[in-house]
């Protein structure tokens, strides 16, 4: 038998949570605020870094542990799990080893991810276009300027945008 792995979660704790975020889930959806206390607690168990890998502080989970802390949380509180979804999905080992983004903004956001209540969603929902997904190529673009970047384009929203940091 094998030990677990350094980025096993416990399940005792998985419980714990998907408790705590089911007793507010209910007055979230009629409010319509962002968790902010539901990522406060999966900070505080240091699970926002759990697929960041641990070169950047991380605790380097793979797809399985991370769908298991998804699956808890998504049974207390989905909105919360949408947002960390999507969180993890830009911090899997996939993208640090990809050049989807400059290798130094990458390794910042991934630390901020595994120290910080750092959250990043996509920016992809246009009037003409929907999501992506469906197909087609989103007409915002990002372009490199001598002053920084230039951002043109429009969106019809984000998920979780009032709580993210970062946006993708």
């Amino acid at each position: 038998m094998t030990a677990p792995s350094a980025s096993r979660v416990d399940e005792d704790l998985l419980r714990a949570l998907t408790q705590r975020f089911a007793a507010t889930a209910g007055e979230l959806d009629r409010s319509a605020e962002f968790p902010h206390q539901n990522f406060a607690a999966l900070h505080e168990h240091k699970l926002l870094g759990l697929t960041v890998a641990e070169e950047f502080g991380g605790r380097g989970a793979g797809i399985g542990e991370a769908l298991r802390v998804l699956s808890a949380v998504a049974e207390g509180e989905p909105s919360t799990a949408l947002i960390l979804f999507m969180t993890y999905g830009y911090y899997s080992g996939a993208m640090g080893r990809t050049d989807a983004w400059p290798r130094e903004v990458y390794a910042r956001m991934a630390r901020e991810a595994a120290s910080e209540v750092a959250l990043i969603g996509g920016l992809r929902v246009e009037p003409e276009l929907g999501t992506p997904v469906r197909g087609g190529m989103p007409k915002t673009t990002a372009r490199k300027t001598a002053d920084g970047w230039r951002l043109s384009g429009s969106k019809i929203y984000s998920t979780g945008s009032t709580g993210l940091r970062w946006f993708g």
